[in-house]
């Protein structure tokens, strides 16, 4: 019985968060009558976030490949010839 609540809190949850940011979409507030303040970025800050995360990604894939097939490497080395 206890599962069963709480996937339906679950189904509230998700229902109220798809109401709300349908709310928000439409009308811009989450709640009527209710004032916000909007946050904008420009859109160089935008494609810099994603040249930094992406730059980061690249980084630490190579970093992390080469550590790995380096210790590979040390490891096998006893059964190479």
């Amino acid at each position: 019985m206890k599962k069963f609540e709480e996937k339906e809190q679950l189904i509230v949850v998700s229902t109220t968060f798809m109401i709300l940011s349908a709310r928000y979409y439409a009308t811009g507030e989450f709640n009527p009558g209710e004032k916000g303040t909007r946050i904008a970025f420009s859109w160089a800050k935008i494609i810099g976030m994603y040249g930094f995360w992406f730059g980061s990604f690249y980084a630490q894939y190579n970093v992390y490949s080469y550590l790995i097939s380096s210790i590979a490497k040390f490891l096998l080395y006893p059964f190479s010839s």
